[in-house]
């Protein structure tokens, strides 16, 4: 009897061993059954989502694989949001244009801006068209801290420097436009007067009224051409119309975010890889 005993004691054993081994799970005759998976569920509705380190997190501390440089320029000055800014230059190096909108500046204090969407060809007093801001190989953005003064980022061009005229832009923009004795059609102009006074006006400025002697068809042309809107016009199919390489970026806040000396400049990409940091 004691013999039964010790061998129903060993079968026991044996069975609750094999049933935890194999998932606890006991098919319907009573035989010890594998875990199955549930055919009801579909390979595409799985969650396969993992935390691993492959998974960029916020801010991580990876390099992007395009060069970026960062320069301070006035971060270590104190100075108004509209005067303060900093450049940002993509290296020649890069294989292709790389989109910044939606890339993140922080501060020491951990603060963050973020860089919105620019117009690639802007015009003032007027609502501009939204696009991402895409930086070029050795091209650059300079991000100002403030507003833009024409509502906009922008990319800058051979007729930009038409908006110094009646608005302050700091830093300031290049006086780089086409020189108006070259302006299209100029040498068609039976008026010789017209003509001479074209051919004085300083670069990147327009007539803010007709000169005396000139007739009503000078005052048409000069209406036409010698602003920025009629530079665009005559200019935008050049090869060298985006001569300046470079974006003015602006983040809209009122107040200084680089603040004073002794600081730190970090750059972070869209899924939160760092692009480049500088200190001053």
């Amino acid at each position: 009897m004691n013999r039964d005993i010790s061998w129903l004691i060993l079968f026991l054993i044996i069975l609750f061993i094999m049933w935890h081994s194999n998932g606890g799970r006991f098919g319907s005759s009573g035989i010890i059954m594998s875990p199955q998976k549930d055919s009801s569920i579909s390979e595409s509705n799985v969650d396969t989502t993992s935390n691993d380190n492959n998974t960029p997190s916020p801010e991580s501390e990876t390099p992007n694989p395009d060069k970026f440089t960062i320069y301070s320029e006035t971060a270590d000055t104190t100075v108004t949001a509209n005067n303060e800014y900093i450049r940002i230059r993509a290296a020649y190096q890069n294989k292709e244009p790389v989109d910044i909108t939606g890339w993140t500046l922080v501060n020491k204090n951990g603060e963050k801006a973020m860089i919105g969407y620019g117009s690639n060809l802007p015009y003032s007093a007027q609502i501009n068209k939204q696009e991402d801001i895409l930086l070029a190989p050795d091209h650059e953005a300079v991000i100002i801290t403030g507003k833009s003064p024409i509502g906009t980022s922008f990319r800058l061009n051979l007729c930009t420097g038409y908006f110094g005229e009646f608005q302050t832009f700091y830093p300031r923009l290049p006086k780089n436009c086409p020189a108006t004795s070259k302006t299209p059609g100029l040498s068609e102009l039976n008026d010789d007067t017209c003509i001479k006074n074209i051919e004085r006006q300083p670069s990147c400025q327009s007539f803010t009224s007709q000169p005396y002697g000139t007739s009503d068809a000078c005052g048409k042309f000069m209406n036409t051409h010698i602003n920025y809107q009629g530079c665009v016009a005559d200019y935008q199919n050049d090869k060298n119309f985006f001569s300046p390489k470079k974006w003015y970026v602006y983040l809209g806040r009122d107040n200084e975010f680089w603040q004073g000396t002794r600081g730190t400049i970090k750059l972070y990409d869209r899924v939160g890889n760092l692009v480049a940091e500088t200190t001053y």
